[in-house]
């Protein structure tokens, strides 16, 4: 395959702090962090930059009575399968590239039975992409997913099974307006504190706003968040355009994403208890499609003129 090798050139941020948000032990400890880990990381990054025309990521096969263009979710414990069903035109936004929704979601049980949870009315489920965690880890799987209000837009909604039924969990506050749209990242522990985070974009059209949302089982609560971010371009149905990785070495997923401009590649940390940017990678064109983690270490980023970049973060020398 021909590749363009390079050696990558991150530029390294200080982060913007407030002294009367941050402490003065957080302020120590991101400047002792970024002392120490800054050298190491820049001689363990190469990127390649790959030609157009090489195959796509592989697409996931889906139920008889799935919503078109929609992914089949997958869980490890009571969830085999998730997917989005019942199509509507009743919320005509039109952010997924149509203005055809689902107002269903469906799972197939460890058992094989088939359980559905229908929206009302006032609400479609804006989404492609239900999401199968444990999140609580109390061995039970939940589904995320996007659902909007015809009134006061987007929110997080988490699903799981209860005595035998799919079953509404928890619910974010709604963004506030129609149309106004969320896209999530994904889960994990990006702050250390032993409990898995939903990672989430809010307005990815709009200088975004990546924010970390906390989930016991029985609500769904925003946390610290950094904006000057996207995952999603409008009128598309890639909403995989980020990555949750550890880049910097410390045993705790980074969120890699896209500058809003889509130009650049934003390595954050959340590891401090707050957001911090830092590195940033200059892409050769625009950002355009699902990110894809092919390694534990390496990540695949399609770009706007077709070609891809494929960035390796090294171990440790």
């Amino acid at each position: 395959m021909d590749l363009t090798e390079q050696h990558s050139t991150w530029r390294w941020t200080s982060p913007v702090l407030n002294p009367e948000r941050h402490s003065r032990n957080a302020v120590l400890l991101m400047a002792a962090w970024l002392t120490l880990a800054s050298p190491p990381i820049c001689a363990q990054v190469s990127y390649h930059v790959i030609p157009a025309g090489e195959p796509p990521i592989p697409g996931n096969s889906l139920p008889g009575d799935a919503l078109a263009d929609t992914h089949v979710g997958r869980g490890k414990n009571d969830i085999v399968q998730a997917w989005l069903a019942q199509p509507t035109r009743r919320y005509p936004h039109g952010v997924l590239g149509d203005t055809v929704e689902a107002t269903a979601v469906r799972v197939r049980t460890r058992d094989g039975s088939v359980l559905s949870y229908v929206l009302p009315e006032d609400s479609v489920f804006e989404d492609l992409l239900p999401r199968v965690y444990d999140i609580n880890r109390d061995g039970l799987d939940e589904i995320i997913l996007v659902r909007s209000r015809q009134q006061s837009g987007a929110s997080l909604i988490s699903l799981g099974i209860r005595d035998g039924k799919l079953v509404s969990l928890a619910e974010s506050e709604p963004m506030g307006n129609r149309n106004q749209w969320m896209n999530p990242i994904g889960v994990a522990d990006v702050d250390g504190d032993g409990n898995l985070e939903l990672l989430v974009v809010l307005s990815p059209h709009e200088n975004g706003m990546l924010i970390e949302y906390k989930f016991d089982g029985l609500s769904i609560v925003p946390g610290h968040r950094i904006s000057g971010v996207t995952n999603h371009i409008a009128g598309t149905r890639a909403q995989g355009m980020a990555a949750l990785m550890d880049a910097n070495g410390d045993g705790i997923p980074d969120v890699l994403i896209p500058s809003a401009d889509r130009r650049s590649l934003r390595a954050i940390t959340f590891s401090f208890g707050v957001p911090m940017e830092f590195a940033r990678f200059s892409l050769p064109a625009p950002a355009a499609g699902n990110f894809e983690n092919t390694q534990p270490r390496t990540l695949l980023i399609p770009l706007e003129d077709g070609r891809r970049v494929r960035i390796e973060w090294r171990g440790k020398e």
